[in-house]
């Protein structure tokens, strides 16, 4: 294998032999679970009863035709949502650590989960180990391997003459450093697969809306039993019939349990998934959706999410004077100020910075004596969060010394060279002239050791030469100021955190459209302030410079304590806690590490911050279809309720069987439901304010359009039997003309819920393809004498079949230009 990796013919063998890099999926998403929860559900157990109840009265057919439905009940739930965790779990498996290799000698990025025995992998700080393996080179490697001990402090892992090589284990996370690794054990095989743990992703808590619903349809639920027993005492005693009056009981059940609710709230939160996958945001966590469309304040990152993270060098300062790259040629004094910029890098670098730096060699000093291939890395320091510097220790060819290569934050660099007060002053002048211009600025000094000397544990033991400072321009996204406008226009607070300098993060936001006055905040003096001083400065828009992950994490908490709903954003391992606790969290795609993007909620694949615009948009119309869809849902269920229960008081025929309910609320809800789904509203939902935290989902403006709708159909629909039942007509004709009658309402009600305004017109042949839908089924049962007589219908002319329906659609359609949602 070498150091050229493995070859394509290779881990082909390999994977045959192997299998995939993971491990048992989670017991409680295996099809058998959801299967026994289809079974075990409420409509699903009911539809038993009956079943069982008609084949003791003797009625063969129906009892097996009830049977049949309750099956299909139950195969129609496990469908849904076994089709609905499939399609979550390939959003997840887009979303899962991804393995840097060498094959056949090319770097490449592969889902961790293609990963063999023999892959050598390429580590780095924030990466999850994708696999067992064992470490042939390193450089200031400390790992966390809490998952597998328990114990939180990072070890150090370096190769020594007792241990050539260091293990790694899968799931482990890298603190710090990099290092260069072989697969040895993967999936099962692994430390972690051999001792029973599971990656799976972590349970997903519930959010407002669901569990509300979740305690709704529990308490409907126990309304429904309690009804059962009510009318089964009040028929048995009136009829003297038991075995008809537990029917009895059982169909006012039925009629009264909401079914479609969860899995309408499932569906349509999938949905929003896929719409959100489509527009390049991926979510790990189905549920933030719903919290998506509540966010009130957005924190965002400067650098790579409102800038491009494509970093060029712009300007160059010196003791001896200033350089911009508008010049082509550069002056001999500035040329250790690129050389050593360059050896205080990553020899590969990932870093947009480092790959500017880079850019700058190659532009200005190819194939001169300040390239130095030939050198060895002997150690690094790398950046902490009281040095914001990185050095690099390299071995000379011909020398008996060593280099050492420091780059970082200005104040860090004059504090290494031991500047005086007066000196940090005149070079702090030169920071601000260069940030001005909107340049993120780093200073770079040298200094040399024998190399027979013990290098010190700390950057600061050496005694460091000031070269001069480099000013990096990264552009701003061209999409930033129209989707920082709608943000604003949305009520939506913007907070701009980076680490650069004050004056840097002034001149980018109000290239995006930041007011001059918007007040700047240090991250050091948050803690400082105090409770009015905070309300005050997070009460609009605000810029927080130098800011340090301990500052994020306060940030979120403040915010959330004044009852805000924010979302996130972060890339680093330093950034999991603050993504963690808001209540979105938004890694990046691009460049965020392994941790983050586990911590995170949602990921944008581009690290474009007009994406998360778009996904606060997509969850305000979701939450939108969803309120929609439960107003028609609960609508409906008055009429079928009442209609269910008022015969046995008020001494009329039967109106509603089972098998009248099955086909209502199995065949015809659900696709009205669907259909409600798939239209969008041409309502500009960005030009209202977010709705406030923890605001209740059945508030006054979802219980009136329910109460209108309801009473609605509801009246409509008792005409039929109020007229008609003391006139004569057979018990079979009342039960025809109010089912009837029934339908016209709900497929009324449907058109009644549609928002006033598509987004498409196109989107109108949905609700019209709902209604051929309902018109074929109702041919399928008047056509059939085997039907009609299941049904306990008599023929019905067309005529008076298109009045009836007419009579139920109008009015119920109507209540879309009464009730506004």
């Amino acid at each position: 294998m070498g150091s050229t990796g493995l070859t394509h013919k290779e881990v082909s063998q390999l994977q045959l032999k192997h299998g995939k890099n993971i491990l048992p999926s989670d017991r409680s998403e295996s099809w058998m679970r959801i299967l026994f929860d289809s079974l075990r559900a409420p409509m699903t157990l009911l539809l038993v009863a009956c079943s069982v109840t008609y084949l003791l009265l003797g009625d063969a057919r129906e009892g097996v035709l009830l049977l049949a439905a309750a099956l299909f009940t139950a195969g129609l739930d496990f469908f849904q949502t076994f089709k609905t965790q499939k399609e979550l779990a390939a959003l997840r498996n887009l979303t899962s650590p991804r393995a840097l290799v060498v094959r056949e000698g090319e770097q490449q990025r592969i889902a961790s989960q293609e990963l063999v025995p023999g892959d050598l992998i390429l580590l780095s700080e924030g990466d999850r180990v994708p696999a067992d393996a064992k470490i042939i080179s390193s450089s200031g490697i400390s790992v966390d391997e809490s998952l597998l001990t328990g114990e939180s402090f990072p070890v150090q892992k370096s190769i020594s003459e007792n241990l050539s090589n260091p293990p790694l284990y899968s799931g482990t996370l890298i603190i710090s450093g990099k290092a260069q690794a072989i697969v040895t054990s993967t999936g099962l095989h692994s430390q972690i697969g051999t001792i029973g743990a599971s990656l799976s992703q972590q349970k997903e808590q519930e959010t407002l809306l669901q569990s509300t619903l979740r305690k709704l349809s529990t308490r409907i639920f126990i309304l429904s039993l309690f009804f059962l027993v009510f009318v089964v005492l009040v028929s048995g005693f009136m009829q003297k019939n038991w075995l008809k009056a537990f029917l009895l009981g059982l169909s006012t059940s039925i009629s009264m349990i909401p079914e479609e609710l969860p899995v309408v709230l499932t569906v349509f939160l999938a949905m929003g998934a896929w719409k959100m996958a489509r527009h390049r945001v991926l979510t790990r966590r189905i549920a933030s959706i719903e919290n998506l469309g509540a966010i009130s304040t957005l924190c965002v990152d400067k650098t790579g999410t409102l800038t491009e993270n494509s970093m060029t060098v712009r300007a160059l300062a010196i003791k001896q004077g200033h350089f911009t790259t508008a010049d082509d040629t550069l002056p001999e004094s500035f040329h250790s100020l690129i050389e050593y910029a360059v050896l205080a890098s990553h020899p590969d670098p990932f870093d947009p910075m480092e790959k500017a730096i880079h850019s700058a060699l190659a532009k200005y000093l190819k194939h001169s004596d300040h390239e130095h291939p030939d050198w060895n890395l002997v150690k690094e320091y790398p950046l902490t969060d009281k040095l914001r510097a990185m050095a690099c220790v390299w071995e000379t060819r011909g020398t008996q010394q060593y280099m050492i290569a420091v780059k970082g934050a200005p104040e860090d660099i004059f504090d290494l060279c031991h500047f005086k007060t007066n000196e940090t002053q005149m070079y702090l002048r030169e920071v601000e002239r260069l940030a001005s211009q909107g340049l993120r600025v780093i200073a770079v000094a040298k200094s040399t050791v024998k190399n027979s000397d013990t290098l010190p544990d700390k950057s600061h033991d050496f005694d460091f030469e000031y070269l001069g400072l480099i000013g990096l321009e990264d552009p701003l996204r061209t999409s930033v100021p129209e989707s920082l406008a709608t943000c604003w226009r949305a009520g939506i607070k913007v907070f701009v955190l980076t680490g650069d300098y004050p004056i840097t993060a002034k001149r980018i936001a109000e290239q995006a459209g930041f007011e001059e006055s918007t007040p700047i905040f240090m991250g050091e003096d948050l803690p400082k302030l105090t409770q009015p001083q905070l309300e005050k400065s997070l009460g609009g828009h605000a810029i927080f410079s130098r800011l340090s992950h301990h500052n994020k994490l306060f940030l979120v908490e403040k915010l959330q304590k004044l009852g805000e709903i924010v979302a996130m954003t972060g890339d680093g391992v330093n950034d999991a806690p603050s993504l963690k606790k808001a209540d979105v969290g938004i890694a990046m795609g691009k460049r965020g590490t392994d941790v983050a993007r586990e911590a995170s909620d949602l990921i944008l694949l581009d690290d474009d911050f007009s994406a998360i615009v778009t996904a606060i948009a997509l969850g305000r119309k979701i939450y939108q279809q969803i309120r929609t869809a439960m107003t028609y849902t609960f609508s409906l269920h008055i009429p079928i309720g009442a209609l269910t229960l008022l015969p046995i008081f008020l001494k009329w025929p039967t109106l509603l069987e089972p098998l009248h309910l099955v086909f209502l609320e199995m065949i015809i809800d659900p696709s009205c439901t669907i259909a409600l789904g798939l239209v969008t509203t041409h309502r500009d939902l960005m030009s209202e304010p977010p709705r406030k935290k923890n605001s209740p989902f059945l508030d006054k403006t979802f219980l009136k359009p329910i109460a209108l709708k309801g009473l609605v159909a509801l009246s409509v629909c008792l005409t039929v039997p109020l007229t008609l039942t003391n006139r004569g007509f057979s018990a079979e004709e009342v039960r025809t003309y109010t089912f009837l009658v029934l339908l016209g309402s709900i497929l009324g009600l449907l058109f009644g819920s549609l928002p006033q305004k598509l987004e498409h017109p196109k989107q109108n042949l949905v609700w019209l393809s709902v209604y051929a839908f309902a018109l074929l089924s109702l041919i399928v049962v008047f056509s059939s004498k085997l039907m009609l007589e299941t049904f306990h219908f008599i023929p019905v002319h067309n005529h008076f079949a298109l009045l009836a329906l007419a009579l139920g659609i109008v009015p119920c359609a109507l209540t879309r230009y009464v009730s506004k949602q």
